[in-house]
């Protein structure tokens, strides 16, 4: 397996969940969407990540989308979230309800997700608390590879998502409380 994929996949999946730093807002309000997310919309859009881990280019349903950004609409004007924040909080958001689906995904087909967390957990904490450049998805994708992750040709990309949920949600909430 050559390594170029696996950077390739890490990097054009980070670009896909990305959003603008937040001006400064108050992270005890962070939670505010996901509160807001009735039982029924976690359910379907838990179910729209679950199909994300296995099809490339699919994401939350618009539908399910509009209502997340309809609840964090009401967190802006509840809290005078800036809108850059908001935005931060929505992909945070997403990323909070992406991670435990995709984290189950990887560990019912056999991935050592520990291994995975600890490889992300020894970046240093200046490096995940920010948009992953280039250098440190390199440096992420062949310490993944070289602990022996990657069994075969597709598992770049389902452990890249995973990765991407990560680091979104740290970098994020860094955002949100930074901007």
């Amino acid at each position: 397996m050559r390594l170029t994929p696996v950077f390739a996949a890490l990097a054009c999946l980070a670009a896909l969940v990305t959003s603008p730093p937040a001006r400064a807002a108050d992270v005890a309000t962070l939670n505010c969407v996901i509160g807001k997310i009735e039982p029924q919309l976690r359910a379907a859009m838990e179910a729209d990540f679950e199909q994300a881990m296995t099809q490339a280019g699919v994401a939350l349903s618009p539908a399910n989308d509009a209502q997340l950004v309809s609840r964090a609409a009401d967190c802006a004007r509840q809290f005078s979230w800036s809108e850059a924040a908001r935005n931060a909080a929505i992909a945070w958001s997403r990323a909070t309800i992406a991670r435990p689906v995709a984290e189950r995904y990887l560990r019912a087909r056999g991935f050592d997700v520990d291994r995975i967390l600890a490889i992300w957990t020894a970046i240093p904490a200046a490096t995940r608390l920010h948009r992953l450049d280039n250098e440190a998805l390199t440096s992420l994708g062949k310490a993944l590879y070289d602990a022996g992750v990657f069994k075969k040709e597709g598992d770049p990309t389902i452990v890249g998502k995973f990765i991407v949920y990560l680091s979104t949600s740290e970098f994020c909430r860094q955002d949100f409380i930074d901007g």
